[in-house]
């Protein structure tokens, strides 16, 4: 999300460009950034889809088409039984009858202990997608700043085995910095009262879960978003890189932000798991109104 506003310096500039006796037209920019710190890395190779269900992203930026190209890399017909090698079985079970507080309880449970194992392959999928949304722009500049967001927009492929807690492709990485939220010992510390519904299902060869955050908004210079800062890689600011001043009033809101995991039953390991977070940022940098929509979406496949 450095990038939102580093595209709204960009277009205040433009702006000036076009002549400073013209009033600056109200348009909209920006850019997103995750938090987390992932490395790039090489393409790999497509394959099929995901099993689970995500929000479907507004009509004011196109769809992704992550899972449907992705590669599974987890068998679930052979995931059941855990190894010889393996860790102790999680003793906690799975939420019978499936209440909202129970629910994220136990994906608690598992995603901490699921991130505390030293041993495993992980592939994961990042996209981040924006776009402005409302107002107009002189021809020119929008197709300058449609420019600078599609530069900005990201899609990476990362894989890695950690053995003894450190990754065999990269020996700086470890499981806490890898998986979301980065560079925390837990997974997840979500409180029911920030759950707007949770589900558990037995699907046979592993239950699902599907956690559903409340919204929320936060005045982007001062406040972290701190329901999806609990168990997910959040979109924030780091305004030590900003050379001009955005309004104190600059709101960040994720909506519909949206968790949904497949895990072993009798492990309480975690096989896939799938993060969906819808943002909107809003505010003003001197006349001119910004609008910035767009979502950050994590794909991630556990071998254990």
């Amino acid at each position: 999300m450095k990038r939102i506003f580093a595209v709204m310096m960009i277009l205040a500039m433009l702006f000036l460009c076009v002549g400073c006796g013209t009033p600056a037209p109200e348009g909209e920019s920006s850019a997103t950034e995750p938090r987390s710190q992932t490395e790039p890395s090489s393409a790999l190779p497509a394959g099929p889809g995901l099993v689970g269900t995500e929000p479907e992203p507004t009509a004011s930026f196109p769809k992704s088409t992550g899972p449907s190209e992705i590669t599974t890399m987890v068998d679930l017909s052979t995931s059941v039984a855990p190894s010889s090698s393996a860790a102790p079985v999680v003793t906690t079970k799975p939420p019978i009858p499936p209440t909202k507080a129970a629910v994220v309880e136990y994906y608690n449970k598992v995603a901490n202990e699921s991130k505390a194992q030293k041993n495993f392959s992980v592939k994961k999928i990042e996209k981040l997608d924006c776009h402005l949304t409302g107002g107009s722009l002189p021809g020119p500049i929008l197709n300058l700043v449609d420019g600078q967001l599609d530069m900005l927009r990201k899609n990476a492929n990362v894989q890695e085995t950690f053995k003894n807690g450190k990754g065999t492709q990269n020996a700086g990485r470890t499981p806490q910095g890898f998986l979301p939220p980065g560079d925390q010992p837990y997974m997840s510390k979500l409180k029911p009262e920030w759950a707007k519904s949770a589900a558990c299902a037995d699907k046979g060869s592993y239950w699902e879960i599907k956690i559903v955050l409340l919204e929320e908004t936060v005045l982007a210079k001062s406040e972290p978003p701190v329901k999806t800062d609990s168990c997910m890689d959040t979109l924030d600011v780091d305004w030590n890189d900003l050379g001009f001043s955005v309004s104190d009033d600059t709101t960040s809101t994720v909506h519909d932000a949206t968790i949904t995991a497949k895990i072993n039953p009798v492990t309480g390991r975690i096989l896939e798991l799938h993060i969906y977070e819808p943002v909107k940022v809003q505010g003003k940098i001197s006349i001119i109104k910004v609008i910035v929509e767009g979502y950050w979406k994590q794909d991630i496949w556990f071998t254990w």
